[in-house]
């Protein structure tokens, strides 16, 4: 109850400086209405690393994305099918090989703004092609390592981002 009497700022502040992680974040949430809406704060959603050794729920994913981060990295499992409603504000996506091509083609569809894609061991398809060349203004850094050979006709849409933009890569 003490804590219910500090200012959100304060509390923001003890919160920050505690480093919470995600699965804490969502805790903070439980204990009620006001402290939920204090680690809801976009500050500590920003820069989000999803580790191996967890398997994430889209659910997550979509509060993750939600909450306004703009850095990603991920190489946990994702399961469950994502649905987003909103464009993402990512300027930052890195994701690796246990990625389901079903969840990176949704989560690609959602950004318009990247600014770095780095991609490793996953299975492109020609709509996540799509979604990158979309972010064709704003892309300066995309790396794509040991992803499964996709067709030239598929290749062809990153030959000619890269075309548009070769100073950048």
């Amino acid at each position: 109850s003490h804590l219910e009497n500090l200012p959100n700022e304060i509390l923001l502040k003890i919160f920050h400086y505690m480093n919470p992680k995600i699965k804490e974040l969502l805790s903070f949430g439980q204990v009620s209405r006001r402290i939920r809406s204090v680690a809801n704060d976009h500050s500590f959603w920003e820069n989000v690393n999803l580790f191996p050794k967890n398997n994430v729920p889209t659910g997550l994913l979509r509060l993750i994305l939600e909450n306004g981060c703009k850095r990603l990295s991920t190489c946990s499992q994702i399961l469950g099918t994502l649905t987003l409603n909103q464009e993402s504000q990512l300027k930052f996506l890195n994701t690796a090989w246990n990625t389901d091509s079903r969840v990176l083609t949704v989560l690609l569809r959602s950004c318009n703004s990247l600014e770095q894609l780095r991609l490793s061991n996953v299975v492109l398809n020609p709509d996540m092609i799509s979604s990158i060349c979309r972010n064709g203004q704003t892309l300066k850094v995309l790396k794509i390592n040991h992803c499964q050979r996709f067709s030239d006709d598929t290749m062809q849409g990153l030959l000619d981002l890269d075309g548009r933009n070769s100073q950048k890569y």
